[in-house]
């Protein structure tokens, strides 16, 4: 009995992956495909690394672009290219009632740095709390530049309460200076009039034969 054969062939493609810099991280994906396969390749975040860009076949597919499809119509070279961070940098935001030091702006510190944030209440506002990542109510904060940070401080208003302005106790100071020149004063009135009606009714007077209330001698 005779017999028909036919052989089916399936045209298969190379997707090579790679990084830039080599070995900076292992990317899935890399294997053989079936010719017009679209495969999807995704660079991960890397610790103090910067994804850039993706380039196939040494062409650049657009900075920032992830992840990306490629069509397997042939064989292809996908590199996921990074770049190392020596620098991350801290925004510094403060809400109402308030500013910081360093003062609110964005500010470059090397990777890993420690960055101490104090938050300053304006007159009749409290610190209430830091917003990032819910690091809470501690001031000054210390902040570990592992990566790129917002930091804002959140003011309140203070508790109501008695409010003395600074000029009520300079007031106070005078008063208490007038009161005591008045005392001294009234001290020195009525020492001067003892002495005078000592004067006029002691033995001085006796010895003149002299009557000073009368003005005349004896």
């Amino acid at each position: 009995m005779n017999h028909t054969a036919t052989v089916h062939y399936v045209i298969k493609y190379y997707l090579t992956v790679r990084t830039d810099p080599i070995g900076v991280v292992t990317i899935l994906g890399e294997g053989w495909y079936n010719k017009s396969t679209y495969v999807i390749l995704e660079a991960p975040t890397v610790y103090e690394y910067s994804f850039e860009y993706w380039s196939i076949d040494g062409i650049l597919q657009g900075t920032e672009i992830n992840p990306i499809a490629i069509h397997m119509n042939a064989p292809h070279t996908a590199i996921a290219h990074y770049v190392k961070i020596t620098n991350y940098t801290l925004t510094i935001i403060a809400g109402d009632g308030g500013t910081a030091d360093p003062p609110p702006g964005n500010y470059t510190y090397t990777i890993n740095a420690t960055v101490q944030v104090r938050a300053i209440p304006y007159s009749d506002y409290i610190f209430d709390h830091w917003e990032l990542d819910n690091v809470g109510s501690t001031n000054p904060y210390s902040l570990l530049m592992d990566k790129n940070h917002v930091l804002k401080a959140v003011f309140s208003p203070a508790a109501a309460g008695w409010f003395v302005p600074d000029w009520f106790w300079w007031l106070l100071l005078l008063l208490v200076l007038i009161f005591l020149l008045l005392l001294i004063l009234l001290y020195l009135r009525r020492r001067r009039k003892k002495t005078e009606e000592a004067f006029r009714s002691g033995w001085t007077a006796w010895y003149y034969c002299y009557d000073l209330r009368k003005n005349r001698r004896m």
